[in-house]
């Protein structure tokens, strides 16, 4: 059995440990568009919104892209969060590894989702518009 502070130290390292895999996942969904406000909840005042009908049908195109971003976000991920495992506890799978994670995930559902949505959505809108600026200043010049 490992010592007390061992064991804690432990605990606060896969804690942040799964505050970055929830970090990660909501900043490049909502980068890649996957994730939005509206789908984390509404404001105090008006609650959710609910979502037409046609929005909870994807494209086969876009569902098999997203498939595969998230298989390169787990494939990335996987790794880093089994290295933390390794370098806190020495591999062993004890409950407050468990414990750590959740934790570490629900505090960042409870504290900070909606802003990283919102950042990573602002980020996606300004490097869009960018593209377009830049794109339309390439384009075929007209004489007037």
């Amino acid at each position: 059995m490992p010592w007390p502070d061992t064991q804690i130290l432990s605990l606060g390292v896969m804690f942040l440990t799964g505050a970055g895999l929830a970090l990660a996942l909501d900043l490049v969904g909502s980068i890649l568009g996957h994730v939005e406000v509206s789908e984390v909840g509404g404001s105090e005042r008006s609650g959710p919104r609910p979502r037409p009908a046609s929005a909870l049908r994807r494209p086969r195109r876009r569902r098999a892209r997203r498939a595969l971003w998230d298989l390169a976000l787990w494939l990335v991920v996987t790794p880093l969060v089994f290295g933390a495992i390794l370098i806190s506890s020495r591999g062993e799978m004890r409950v407050y590894v468990f414990i750590g994670l959740g934790l570490g995930v629900a505090a960042h559902v409870l504290m900070a989702r909606r802003f990283i949505i919102t950042v990573g959505t602002a980020s996606r809108q300004a490097w869009g518009r960018l593209i377009q600026a830049l794109l339309a200043g390439f384009g075929p010049k007209t004489r007037e």
